[in-house]
């Protein structure tokens, strides 16, 4: 259980900090972009001065959209307890936030459900509103003429704008770009993907789902990464490949992420590493491995 949680149980707008729950208690936590700071919105981060003022109580409506849209759908899923990074740490605490950031894999690994939020460029786009106009299907209804005089039969043309419909399940999104996003997800065992308009799919280590589609077998999810899969007691017989294989491919991958404090870079692949170490057995030594040294230089 992470060292503080929202807590979610007053089914009412007011929130508070939880510190020290439970161990057994289950939580949910948020994956999302955090974006620029707005200008005309108010700070919303946990700080040093209002971390006690919160664990009375806090107002929802002071949360940014998409931390807001993240509550609505923990507590319809059934979550008493949220974590999110802006709320559950202490932003301006050096040593609150070396602590917490520490664990950032674990928290993710150990949650019962990591809600993704893949639209939006910043924490006030959200994730749960209706598509918008542009992107609705129309309809075109015009006379297809038949073979014989005055025969004739009505037809009905549907369209959507470009990058529409079908296309928008695999959008790339600025969610996906983002460094810290890249565990988030790697270490999840369950993931909803709310990727709006109507689109939000769920993915586990055995299936994947679409909400108007059926759940599809996926036994080689994870197979790009076995040392993952090994540290969540994959079955074996899967693996393919050295876990050292794996780590080298999820580097190419994630040195293409932005960060925008670049010293976050080692902090936010703490968590895999950590995995892999459990897995390979060998010590990990800022972005390389000990038994592997000659090649990772």
């Amino acid at each position: 259980m992470p060292t503080r949680v929202v807590d979610l149980t007053s089914h009412t707008d007011v929130l508070r900090l939880k510190v020290s729950a439970k161990p057994s208690d289950k939580y949910a936590a948020l994956s999302y972009c955090w974006g620029w700071p707005q200008p005309d919105c108010p700070e919303f981060v946990t700080t040093k001065e209002n971390v006690t003022r919160r664990e009375s109580g806090f107002a929802l409506t002071d949360l940014p959209l998409t931390l807001r849209d993240a509550v609505t759908s923990a507590r319809s899923i059934g979550f008493s307890y949220l974590w999110i990074d802006a709320l559950c740490i202490v932003q301006d605490d050096e040593d609150d936030w070396s602590r917490e950031s520490a664990t950032m894999g674990s928290i993710y690994k150990n949650a019962d459900l990591t809600i993704i939020a893949r639209t939006g460029v910043s924490s006030w786009d959200g994730f749960l509103s209706p598509p918008t106009a542009k992107y609705q299907t129309g309809q075109v209804s015009f006379t297809i003429p038949g073979n014989l005089p005055g025969q004739r039969r009505r037809g009905i043309l549907w369209l959507s704008c470009r990058g529409s419909a079908g296309q928008l399940a695999n959008t790339p999104y600025h969610w996906e770009n983002r460094g810290w996003t890249f565990q988030e997800e790697l270490l999840s065992t369950r993931v909803l993907f709310c990727s709006g308009y109507s689109w939000y799919n769920f993915s586990c280590l055995t299936s994947r789902k679409r909400i108007d589609q059926d759940v599809k077998e996926v036994d080689n999810y994870y197979r790009p990464r076995p040392w993952i899969r090994r540290s969540l007691k994959i079955p074996q017989h899967i693996f393919r490949g050295s876990p050292y294989d794996g780590w080298y491919e999820i580097v190419n991958e994630y040195g293409s992420r932005y960060f925008t404090n670049r010293e976050d870079k080692l902090p936010a692949l703490s968590g895999i590493a950590e995995r892999l170490a459990d897995a390979v057995n060998d010590r990990y030594v800022a972005g390389l491995w000990e038994k592997d040294l000659f090649f990772g230089l």
